[in-house]
């Protein structure tokens, strides 16, 4: 299982993400002050990716809402390579995004950390879960329109 949480400034709700696009643009710039219009996220064909997680399902048990697609920048981008590296591994991986509000937008920190964690721990009913990856991606740019990054994870055991 793979969750990738990523803020979302003008929500104010935890979001499931149904799926992500193959494109990048966005009204403003990233950290290296390149612009986006309209980028691929990639050469993958398909427009669209979606998540293989029961959106539906953890929807109604968890209480959190769900959400179209990921955006069109940094979020929707890390989606849309995770899910395109999943369907060349035939899909062998659980993959979902999760949207947070800021911090200071929501009811309380406790409660989010309380939903994020029972949407972990239903997904592991589900399925004989070892551990939960938490990716966090610094996304950068060159010049050409590559994205470059670095990719930390920590593994989470669950009990």
């Amino acid at each position: 299982l793979v969750i990738c949480l990523g803020e979302a400034i003008n929500r104010i709700e935890i979001c499931l993400e149904r799926r992500a696009i193959n494109l990048r643009k966005a009204s403003i710039c990233d950290n290296d002050n390149v612009y986006f219009d309209g980028l691929k996220v990639n050469d993958c064909e398909d427009e669209f990716l979606y998540s293989n997680l029961n959106i539906d399902k953890l929807v109604l048990k968890t209480n959190v809402a769900d959400s179209l697609d990921a955006g069109m920048f940094v979020c929707n981008s890390l989606f849309y390579e995770l899910l395109d590296y999943n369907r060349k591994l035939n899909n062998s991986m659980l993959c979902g995004f999760i949207h947070i509000p800021r911090i200071e937008k929501y009811k309380s920190i406790d409660e989010m950390k309380e939903k994020i964690e029972l949407i972990i721990k239903i997904r592991r009913n589900f399925r004989d879960l070892i551990s939960i990856l938490f990716m966090r991606f610094h996304l950068s740019s060159k010049k050409d329109g590559k994205i470059t990054g670095i990719l930390k994870i920590k593994k989470l055991e669950i009990n």
